[in-house]
């Protein structure tokens, strides 16, 4: 006998409330129709505790680690980064605050010190 357990929320990949956990402890989207019937799966599994920030043509955009996406409108460094020049920089950064500032460091693992908190 298969045990499936239904879960409340709502699937990321087609917006309906017809997910499951299988008895191998798999989230799973059981509306037939879905383009993706692991993507709570795969959301949950992703290791990423850092923003990632992809700089191109003058502008950004960031990839908020899980944590953070239930309210992003708190997010600081968006604020940050709306705030501050950052002319010069592209590529893909992942974005780590301290106690000076946000450090930066390429997906090539080349770091950049940016600018401090005020």
């Amino acid at each position: 006998m298969t045990t499936k357990i239904r879960i409340r929320g709502f699937c990321p990949a087609c917006g309906t409330e017809r997910l499951i956990a299988t008895y191998d402890d798999v989230i799973r989207c059981v509306n037939p129709d879905c383009a993706d019937r692991q993507a709570v799966a795969k959301l949950l599994a992703e290791p990423e505790t850092d923003h990632v920030v992809h700089f191109i043509d003058g502008d950004f955009t960031i990839k908020h680690p899980l944590t953070e996406r239930v309210n992003l409108f708190t997010c600081r460094l968006h604020q940050f980064l709306t705030m501050r020049p950052y002319q010069g920089l592209t590529g893909r950064f992942t974005a780590v605050s301290d106690e000076a500032g946000w450090r930066l460091t390429n997906i090539d693992d080349i770091f950049i010190n940016y600018a401090p908190r005020p």
